[in-house]
């Protein structure tokens, strides 16, 4: 018997513009979205606009 996995994705649209005009790379907005990277002022920014970020490590 096959277990599925359910698994939840969030995406950012826009994502490119938005980095541009915070002046960052999409890749680093992503990384500072999932927790992968620390950026006080990015992450101050995002949570400003109503976008989520999570815990660095998570």
């Amino acid at each position: 018997m096959v277990k599925a996995k359910i698994k939840t994705v969030s995406r950012i649209t826009n994502a490119s513009a938005l980095a541009r005009e915070l002046g960052v790379t999409r890749e680093h907005l992503w990384r500072v979205v999932t927790g992968r990277r620390e950026s006080r002022r990015l992450a101050a920014e995002l949570r400003k606009r109503g976008i989520e970020v999570a815990k660095e490590g998570k």
